[in-house]
């Protein structure tokens, strides 16, 4: 597609950050998927006739998976408005660059402030669009969840 060799310059710039925040995408998932089977196994050891050793574990095993996934959470919330930021930017630059070359008529033809707007808000919108489909094919290929 056009949309991904347009960006392709300026993620791949950023291509160890994003291939962190997938991995660990793919971990949070992980994590997520684990929360029903481990409640479940709770409730049977429950009803099975469990003692307070069988809270008692449950309790830290279901309270580190959930730290854990927070954590990983935040680092990939934080690795992802990093590249898409700094991928946008990057973007931007090369857009201006590329409007800086064009003839003077056209640049005293348009609003400067907002032909840069313009310019930030669709090549921020473009990264974000590539980093999201990247990730919805990753997440199907190993989750088999795609609709």
């Amino acid at each position: 597609m056009k949309i991904f060799a347009l960006c392709k310059p300026y993620l791949t710039k950023h291509r160890r950050q994003i291939v962190v925040y997938l991995v660990i995408s793919i971990f949070v998932g992980l994590f997520s998927m684990v929360n029903p089977y481990l409640i479940g196994g709770f409730i049977d050891s429950l009803i099975e006739g469990g003692n307070m050793n069988v809270v008692f574990r449950f309790s830290v095993i279901f309270a580190a998976i959930n730290i854990l996934r927070t954590g990983s959470s935040y680092i990939t919330m934080i690795l992802y408005t990093k590249t898409q930021a700094r991928s946008a930017h990057e973007f931007g630059q090369g857009v201006i660059k590329h409007i800086q070359g064009l003839s003077v008529s056209f640049a005293n033809s348009k609003d400067s402030n907002y032909l840069t707007q313009v310019v930030n808000g669709d090549t921020n919108q473009l990264i974000i669009f590539c980093i999201s489909v990247v990730q919805r094919n990753l997440i199907c290929l190993n989750f088999a969840e795609c609709t």
